[in-house]
This record gives C-alpha cells, structure tokens and sequence, in this order.
C-alpha cells in the first residue's frame, strides 16, 4: 500500500483541519480543486498521506 485516502467535506473546517494540520494529510491530485473543474460545485476535497512503506521505497507524494 502506497497511500491513505479520504474523502472530507469542505464545510466541515475541523476536520479538514485536522487531517491537514495533525496527521499531514495533502490535496490529493485526484481531488477536484486539482483538475480545476467544477471547483466552486464540489463540496468535498479528497485527502492523502504517503505510508511508511512508500516513504521507504521513495515513492513520491500524489
């Protein structure tokens, strides 16, 4: 396993905190604030954190 995805509401600003601050969670490329459509239409951001395991392998983040 590469990486750990979730899926947070936009509206819901202590846990987007959370996951980005605390655990280090980024904007995955897949979310859709990152293809730059429908930005304003999505209510949610798609999360992800690289494991150890990809760390290791030098996998790079997205």
């Amino acid at each position: 396993m590469k990486k750990v995805m979730l899926t947070v509401f936009k509206h819901n600003h202590g846990a987007y905190q959370f996951f980005r601050e605390a655990l280090q969670f980024e904007i995955d490329d897949t979310s859709p604030s990152m293809s730059g459509c429908c930005v304003d239409d999505c209510t949610y951001e798609i999360l992800s954190r690289q494991t150890k395991h990809a760390e290791a392998l030098g996998h790079s983040h997205g």
